[in-house]
């Protein structure tokens, strides 16, 4: 019976501050003392076939693995060219035509605690569920070079007698054998992202404004892109992060039924040592296996200003607009082998703009008239990432649900 009191003074102090909507959400809210939040953030992504290039341009998400095999790719060819006095460049065993549709499914589990009235402690815990389906042609009928295993090295002119077109599995069998790939084909897997825990603190509160900050540290739980498999989707960084955000709310138009927020991010990650492929050319990621090597970075600092409105249309709904706008700078990269580690750094800053409109419904003003069993609250939403450089062009639905303990 006390316990059931308690919940109601929480809920109710909730209800207070926070109007009708999330409570937990990315803005200046805490917890009372004692009180538990469990949320769920659901986000399923429409079908993503682009991204958006250095220049803010769309272009399809295989567009690197697109292109002229000739002998800036296979550079066997070169001495082709030279054993069959070809013109410098000529050789080339056909076109690829590869296509990527990514599919993800991204749930986010939130557990939050009020450990002392202005203090909430929590952690984010990801889990993705992600799928690419893979198309892969060669188109040969610009190739100038086949297949002949009756001369040095297996290849010659088309014209030379004995020579024959390659088929799209003798291309997947030389990346195989000769560079150390997987095959280019559907990718699937379901795995965590990377972890987070953090506290926020409300350090001022009154009938206008409501300030927090929270400052949290991400570990590197995620699966890390692997550099032999050119179709996977990484879960995660492979770097530890240290966050920190400023939350800034404003009510002074809450009798009104509007609310306001402007979040001020952070995120600096620290230096880690991944095995990467080093490519000549950023834009060429058919890279040797011998060009493999464990690198030292430092990924780009981070940087989002987030803003939100908010609007109760009655008592338990309300409409939300989202906007955010973030910049991870150009990463730092090098190595002991003299590789062309610049090429890694080039395309590794990264801009998004982004938004979302939701529609929110909390039973929090029922429970605490007793009139609803559950203290809890539910949204749904849309998010568009519209524009962007070296990020991937998106768009999801997603569904929140809250519950309070």
């Amino acid at each position: 019976m006390k316990r059931l009191a308690f919940v109601l003074f929480a809920v109710v102090s909730l209800t207070f501050f926070v109007g009708t909507g999330l409570t937990i959400a990315d803005d200046a809210t805490v917890l009372p003392k004692g009180v538990f939040n469990t949320t769920l953030d659901a986000q399923f992504y429409f079908p993503i076939k682009e991204r958006f290039d250095p220049d803010g341009n769309e272009e399809d998400l295989a567009q690197d693995l697109n292109g002229t095999l000739d002998s800036s790719v296979f550079p066997d060819l070169a001495a082709v060219e030279a054993g069959f006095g070809l013109p410098p460049g000529s050789a080339n065993v056909g076109d690829t035509e590869v296509e990527f549709e990514l599919h993800v499914q991204e749930y986010d589990f939130y557990f939050y605690y009020g450990l002392f009235p202005k203090l909430t402690i929590g952690a984010k815990v990801p889990i993705f569920k992600a799928r690419n389906s893979v198309d892969t042609a060669l188109n040969t009928s610009n190739a100038t070079v086949g297949s002949n295993p009756g001369v040095p090295g297996g290849f010659a002119p088309l014209a030379f007698p004995g020579t024959t077109p390659l088929t799209e599995n003798d291309i997947q069998n030389l990346l195989v054998s000769e560079y150390g790939f997987k095959k280019v084909k559907d990718w699937d897997d379901t795995g965590f992202g990377d972890i987070e825990i953090g506290a926020r603190y409300q350090y001022f509160s009154n009938e206008t404004w409501r300030l927090a900050a929270t400052g949290a540290l991400r570990i590197p739980t995620g699966q890390e892109d692997d550099p032999d498999d050119l179709a996977d989707f990484a879960f995660g960084t492979g770097a530890y992060a240290a966050l920190l955000y400023l939350h800034n709310d404003f009510l002074g138009l809450s009798d009104y039924g509007l609310e306001f927020n402007a979040s001020f991010k952070y995120e600096y990650f620290f230096p880690d040592h991944p095995e990467v492929r080093v490519p000549d050319d950023v834009n060429q990621p058919i890279v040797p296996a011998e060009n493999k090597e464990r690198v030292d970075r430092k990924l780009g600092d981070l940087i989002k200003v987030d803003l939100e409105a908010r609007y109760e249309i009655m008592e338990g709904w309300s409409a939300s607009l989202f906007y955010r706008y973030s910049k991870n700078f150009e990463d730092d990269i090098d190595g002991d082998r003299g590789l062309a580690y610049d090429q890694l750094e080039e395309e590794s800053d990264e801009m998004e703009q982004q938004y979302r409109i939701g529609i929110a419904y909390s039973t929090l003003p029922l429970y605490a008239q007793k009139k609803f069993p559950i203290p809890m609250a539910g949204k749904i939403y849309y998010r568009n990432r519209f524009d962007g450089e070296n990020v991937l062009k998106s768009e999801y639905i997603g569904v929140i649900l809250s519950i309070y303990f």
